[in-house]
């Protein structure tokens, strides 16, 4: 979610010379995937958008080449390779524009009897005139069972790290959100299992010597009861450090200055039974 290295409805959206998302027309394109035997997987996709000289964008070739192998029971290492490169030369065209590529490796784990699942990646990408600090990794392991639910994650942006053709939230952090679920099955009630779950995000600015930027502090209660209906009460204690001033309400008011925010939030939920012929949620 913080790293997407390929986000397929990239393909098409250009901007203009005002530096506005437009559409970008799709001249042809080509998709392969499948099965090379039961452990090897390839996924090839290669699009053509084409130029609009009077919004300076040129014609641009799309590719996207992933490898993936199985490994043990179900777990599995891919390799992607992303490109986005103009395929002609322009007056309007700076040489930081022409190209931009990513380089990948990921790992999934899953054990056989799920208990155990993770997500381990690290991914570089090549921009002309940018030689480090443009890489991005991340880590995930989760244990399962029925009374708990314990995840360790991480991801870590370098500042300098693009994908044009992926989804990338913010670059310069380093985030850490962990998870810690207790489960209960009580006997003889009308609920059928109902958790307390305790989730801190973290974020810090490595280029800023790991100064804390942010900070959500989740505390939630859960039930699910027989009927099918859900209840759920959450607490949001969190931090927002300004580095710009920002009028939230977007009326050119008087704007929260330069500093550290900390604020606190409560919701409460309730879904109705889902077997009836009229439902709701609230």
């Amino acid at each position: 979610r913080d790293s997407n290295p390929f986000f397929s409805r990239r393909i098409g959206i250009a901007k203009d010379i005002n530096d506005e998302n437009i559409e970008n027309r799709i001249i042809a394109g080509v998709r392969l995937s499948g099965k090379l035997n039961n452990n090897f997987r390839v996924g090839i996709l290669s699009m053509q958008t084409d130029e609009d000289i009077a919004n300076e964008i040129p014609t641009v070739n799309n590719t996207v080449i992933s490898l993936q192998h199985k490994l043990f029971s179900r777990s599995n290492v891919s390799v992607l390779f992303i490109n986005k490169q103009s395929t002609k030369d322009y007056e309007f065209l700076d040489d930081n524009d022409k190209y931009n590529r990513v380089l990948g490796v990921d790992y999934s784990l899953a054990s056989k009897d799920n208990t155990w699942s993770g997500k381990y990646f690290f991914h570089k990408s090549f921009s002309p005139g940018i030689t480090s600090n443009d890489f991005s990794a991340g880590f995930r392991t989760q244990y399962n069972n029925r009374f708990l639910n314990i995840r360790l994650s991480g991801v870590f942006v370098a500042d300098d790290y693009k994908s044009e053709l992926g989804f990338v939230r913010r670059t310069d952090i380093f985030k850490v959100f962990p998870r810690f679920e207790r489960i209960f099955w009580p006997k003889n009630s009308r609920i059928q299992r109902h958790s307390f779950s305790f989730v801190p995000i973290a974020i810090w600015r490595p280029d800023l010597n790991f100064e804390n930027s942010d900070y959500t502090i989740i505390s939630r209660w859960q039930a699910s009861f027989k009927n099918t209906s859900e209840l759920q009460f959450e607490m949001f204690n969190r931090f927002t450090r300004l580095y710009d001033e920002f009028d939230p309400t977007g009326l050119d008011n008087t704007p929260l200055p330069v500093g550290g925010y900390h604020y606190t939030t409560y919701q409460a939920s309730f879904r109705s039974d889902q077997r009836k012929k009229i439902s709701y949620r609230i």
